[in-house]
């Protein structure tokens, strides 16, 4: 399968340079990596999303927020900026692996009207991340890489 190749590569490094600019949560995760990694996987994937944006092409029309979206519109959703959002995160811009909860849209939106559009691989990524945060925690423990 070949299917989330460049986003596990994304997500893994991304979270590995996190981890390095906030020695102070790799201590914390260290401390407790079985406790810990699922929701430091969590903001790994919201503090620095693998993929930046997805487009979309409406398939009929709709209004959104009081704007029309005409059918075959073309939409660019920025993952990055929603996950940054401030009413829905508190202090968005700081790296927190005890963040929760995390409603984080790494995979994209989590409505009902866009269920069909989400990523058939989040259970697949959060598991082949804990996966490599539990062999860094393995390889390198209490390094942050300084």
């Amino acid at each position: 399968m070949l299917g989330g190749h460049e986003t596990t590569i994304n997500r893994i490094c991304n979270g590995t340079f996190a981890f390095k600019r906030h020695p102070a949560q790799w201590q914390s995760f260290t401390k407790d990596p079985a406790g810990r990694v699922v929701r430091a996987t969590e903001e790994c994937l919201r503090y620095d999303a693998p993929v930046r944006s997805i487009q979309r092409i409406a398939s009929e029309d709709i209004e959104l927020k009081g704007k029309a979206i005409h059918k075959d519109d073309r939409m660019r959703w920025f993952i990055s900026s929603a996950n940054r959002d401030s009413n829905m995160f508190p202090e968005p811009n700081k790296f927190d692996i005890a963040r929760y909860p995390n409603p984080h849209v790494a995979s994209g939106p989590a409505s009902t009207t866009a269920s069909a559009l989400l990523c058939s691989g989040p259970v697949r990524r959060s598991r082949s991340l804990e996966g490599f945060g539990r062999e860094v925690r393995r390889s390198l423990p209490g390094d942050t890489g300084r």
